[in-house]
């Protein structure tokens, strides 16, 4: 037997291509594993946070198939990234066109990538 590792095959070559794309993004990370003390995991962490990669939970492990400990812990993962990214709705309305987009504020109507007014009349952008 060899070291903890991320799967060889697929994962991690599937991995390795897209940990660069994903600096600035929201990652929680979870997996199982047959034997040992959970190594990869830690060493996964570590890969992702040298990378730039930004771990916004703590990541979630379990031993074989998740017992009940295993999945109110991905439920409540779930819960933080559900959180988050209602937070980061808020928080991304950004200034477009030189106009102040405000947080709270009513939209008039719904926005994907062009900018909208909201009640008063100001721009705004929405992140989908």
């Amino acid at each position: 037997m060899g070291a903890e590792v991320l799967e060889e095959t697929e994962f991690q070559p599937m991995f390795d291509e897209v940990k660069g794309k994903l600096g600035g993004k929201k990652v929680a990370l979870f997996g199982s594993y047959g034997w040992g003390d959970g190594e990869w995991m830690r060493s996964w962490e570590e890969d992702c946070k040298a990378n730039g990669v930004n771990l916004v939970t703590d990541s979630v492990i379990c031993n074989a198939a998740p017992d009940d400990t295993a999945l109110a812990s991905l439920k409540a993962l779930g819960g933080d990234l559900l959180r988050l990214k209602k937070q980061s709705s808020l928080e991304k309305r950004v200034t477009v066109g030189g106009w102040k987009g405000n947080v709270g504020r009513r939209i008039d109507r719904k926005c994907s990538a062009d900018p909208c007014r909201n009640q008063d009349g100001e721009f705004i952008y929405l992140p989908i």
